[in-house]
């Protein structure tokens, strides 16, 4: 299953997605 990450890097925001068990 996937998971969605909201990020904010220098002041860029963004998803990340990664594996969740």
């Amino acid at each position: 299953m996937w998971c969605g990450d909201y990020v904010d890097q220098d002041g860029i925001r963004g998803i990340v997605m990664e594996r969740c068990e």
